[in-house]
């Protein structure tokens, strides 16, 4: 990314490879509302060869319950153990004025 926007840092510092899982407490619909509201989350490595298959690189996937995979299989090694992972939120003019709040979570599994 450029500008000094780095994302969460998500680092696997364990011994396993391991899948990594994001979930939001709340979709866009009921987190931000109006026409068309998008809250989203994509991934990118940080040190060459982290993630083995770019599954959330491609685009952008959809932040609710049912989770986002930010990574298939995240390598423990020092050199290819990170990436960033990005959140957007699209508020629409017409959202409502509110106080919302939404959880976001990360998961991983051994794989």
């Amino acid at each position: 990314m450029t500008g000094g926007v780095t994302g969460y840092i998500v680092e696997n510092q364990g011994n396993v490879n391991v899948s990594v899982n994001v979930t939001s407490s709340e979709n866009a619909s009921v987190f931000v509302g109006g026409t068309n509201p998008e809250m989203a989350m994509w991934s990118v490595n940080k040190k060459p060869g982290s993630c083995v298959t770019t599954v959330a690189y491609a685009g952008r996937f959809a932040l609710g319950s049912s989770g986002s995979l930010a990574c298939d299989k995240l390598m423990f090694q020092d050199s290819n153990d990170t990436v960033y992972t990005y959140v957007t939120v699209l508020v629409p003019s017409d959202a409502p004025v509110a106080a919302n709040s939404a959880t976001i979570t990360y998961t991983s599994t051994q794989v």
